[in-house]
């Protein structure tokens, strides 16, 4: 029954804009100049917020991805945080802002250990002054092996930063060269092994599945490496081959092996539940597995009801009931705040949320977290969540993708596997087809 609960499955690449709604469905959505004078005006509500912040920069650029991200200049690099100095002093002037409080905060990209020593440490530095960062925040920066020099990792420990996020994908060297990482695994390993005795002890590695050429025995063999270094976190993610990207180009050419089928897909994701579980973590979400009594408070927040200050290029965010989405590359970003007046902000879509787009957008980022909080729901929208979603909740059920009690509506495995679909159920049709468009075959 996990092969074929729908007609085509959708992949876990969709949830991050799926997470946006309705921003992408609205497109002609204009409401930034109603959220700037909601921002001056209004104090925020006091519950902790998350910090987004977007590096755009890579040292190299590697082939399967598909996040926005450019080459690192020097001089580039230096004229994005001077823009980015800027819009954080616009954001932490106003009122809302200045009345918030931030239990999160996770520095993105890109990588951002491509900046200099320096130029992170004055970034954090910034960010401590200019926002109210709770004492015991988990501030999060994500990194790669072959950058992450020990000298660079003291002064980010040294700054705060308490959780270390590194883009290791497998330990596997022959692959490592497909994807054209930069170092070997034993080098992975080393830099992971020195940011523990250095005393980090939240440490994320992210890794991939349905690789070309990777077998059921490699990816077990991956999952077992990673728990053997004893991390705190560890994220598991599919390969996804995104159009445009030259790893999509080299497979056209048949220069590499393409990936195997969905069905082969879902065993790996199912493998990756149990060994990890029976080594001792705790599925937090969709694709974060945690040891007990640790979380990764972030994605917690932003998959909820949380406010999301988001800063930089591409970045998008929520406050106070406002979705919106900064400015797409770095020079309509630069633009948009250097060339602006005093009260501009690099938005390029922004859109007050009704009553229903809020319940959607909160069953959305919930089943990312693999549950709902029924009594959540009733307090925050004043309804019961069977008695506005009725139909689908049913349906659910009777396919077994979801079980139910008075508190709680939580995902089965056949559920995880096919979470982009179920999400799917919860958007207008219209939504759905703008996202067919823009991940479809």
């Amino acid at each position: 029954m996990v092969y074929n609960v729908y007609g085509r499955r959708k992949g876990f690449e969709m949830l991050c804009p799926l997470g946006s709604y309705p921003l992408l469905m609205r497109r002609d959505a204009d409401d930034r100049e109603e959220m700037v004078k909601f921002l001056t005006e209004e104090t925020s509500t006091g519950a902790a917020s998350s910090l987004y912040v977007h590096i755009p920069f890579c040292d190299s650029l590697c082939n399967f991805c598909c996040f926005y991200r450019v080459l690192l200049e020097e001089n580039r690099a230096e004229s994005y945080l001077n823009t980015l100095k800027t819009e954080i002093m616009r954001y932490s002037d106003t009122e809302y802002i200045r009345s918030s409080s931030f239990g999160s905060v996770y520095i993105g990209g890109g990588t951002p250990t491509s900046l200099e020593t320096e130029q992170l440490a004055e970034l954090l530095t910034l960010l401590r002054e200019r926002f109210h960062i709770l004492s015991d925040a988990e501030i999060t920066v994500e990194t790669t092996t072959h950058n992450a020099k020990r000298e660079k990792l003291e002064a980010l420990y040294e700054n705060g930063v308490n959780r270390l996020s590194f883009g290791v994908q497998t330990f596997n060297d022959a692959t490592r060269e497909v994807l054209t990482l930069k170092d070997t695994s034993s080098d992975a390993i080393s830099v992971i092994r020195s940011a523990q005795d250095i005393g980090f002890d939240n440490i994320d590695i992210d890794l991939m599945y349905n690789l070309p050429g990777q077998g059921m025995d490699d990816w077990k063999r991956d999952l077992q490496c990673t728990a053997e270094l004893g991390l705190e976190s560890i994220s598991t993610n599919p390969l996804f081959v995104a159009r445009g990207t030259a790893f999509a180009r080299e497979i056209e050419k048949g220069r590499i092996s393409g990936i195997s089928d969905d069905r082969t897909e879902i065993d790996m994701y199912l493998l990756a539940i149990r060994e990890l579980e029976s080594a001792g973590y705790q599925q937090q979400n969709l694709v974060h597995f945690m040891l007990p009594e640790k979380e990764h408070a972030y994605a917690k927040m932003r998959f909820g009801q949380c406010d999301c200050l988001a800063l930089g290029a591409s970045a998008w965010g929520f406050l106070g009931g406002y979705l919106y989405g900064n400015a797409r590359g770095i020079a309509r970003y630069t633009e948009s705040v250097i060339a602006g007046a005093e009260s501009e902000y690099p938005v390029s879509r922004c859109a007050r949320l009704s009553k229903d787009e809020m319940m959607r957008r909160y069953i959305i980022g919930s089943l990312h977290s693999i549950s709902i909080d029924r009594d959540e729901f009733t307090r925050l929208f004043g309804v019961e969540l069977t008695d506005v979603f009725r139909e689908r909740i049913k349906g659910l059920l009777e396919r077994g993708l979801i079980v139910s009690d008075d508190s709680t509506i939580m995902l089965t495995d056949a559920g995880k596997v096919w979470c982009t679909n179920v999400a799917e159920e919860f958007c207008p049709d219209q939504c759905v087809a703008i996202f067919e468009k823009m991940f479809g075959d």
